[in-house]
C-alpha cells in the first residue's frame, strides 16, 4: 500500500476485542491500524491542502455485545473522489484479531476491489466523510478570492 495514494480500507473485528471506550473504537482501530500497517499516526485533521485520513462511523460500532462489525476508513484523502470513481481506487480488506494483551494483528484478505458487492455496499460513504465536499468548494473560494 502506497504511503500517499488514496485508499478506501476495510476491517472486519468483533467489537468488544477494541480496547478503550466503546464510543472512541473507531478512531482506536484506525489508530491502530495507521500505527501497525502504515507506519504512521492516524492523520484526523481535515485538509484542503494536506493529505488526511477519514473513519466512518456506521451502525453497530458502539454495540456491547461481541458482534463482528465492519469498519470503513479513507486513507490519504487530499481532492474529492465521485461515487462512480471510488470503485477504481483500492479497498483492502483486513481482519482484526488480537493475541496477548492490547497486541493486535491486522491480518489482509484478498482485496474487494474486484468484488464488486462490497464496493457497492461502501459507495454510499462519500470518500473524505459527508463534509469533505463542502469543505473543499469553501476552502477553493476562499483561496481563490486571495
Amino acid at each position: 500500500m502506497s504511503d500517499h495514494s488514496p485508499v478506501r480500507v476495510i476491517i472486519a473485528v468483533c467489537v468488544t476485542n477494541i480496547p478503550g471506550e466503546i464510543g472512541y473504537r473507531v478512531t482506536k482501530l484506525g489508530e491502530m491500524f495507521s500505527r501497525s500497517v502504515l507506519n504512521r499516526p492516524l492523520q484526523r485533521e481535515m485538509s484542503a491542502t494536506v493529505r488526511f485520513d477519514y473513519a466512518h462511523f456506521l451502525e453497530g460500532f458502539d454495540s456491547e455485545e461481541p458482534v463482528t462489525k465492519h469498519f470503513v476508513y479513507d486513507f490519504n484523502v487530499n481532492g474529492a473522489i465521485t461515487r462512480s470513481s471510488l470503485k477504481d481506487i483500492p479497498h483492502p480488506y483486513y481482519i482484526a484479531t488480537w493475541e496477548a494483551g492490547d497486541t493486535v494483528c491486522f491480518i489482509k484478505r484478498k482485496s474487494v476491489s474486484n468484488s464488486p458487492g462490497v464496493i457497492d455496499r461502501t459507495s454510499f460513504l462519500p470518500w473524505g466523510g459527508p463534509g469533505y465536499c463542502a469543505f473543499l468548494a469553501e476552502h477553493e473560494t476562499l483561496l481563490t478570492s486571495i
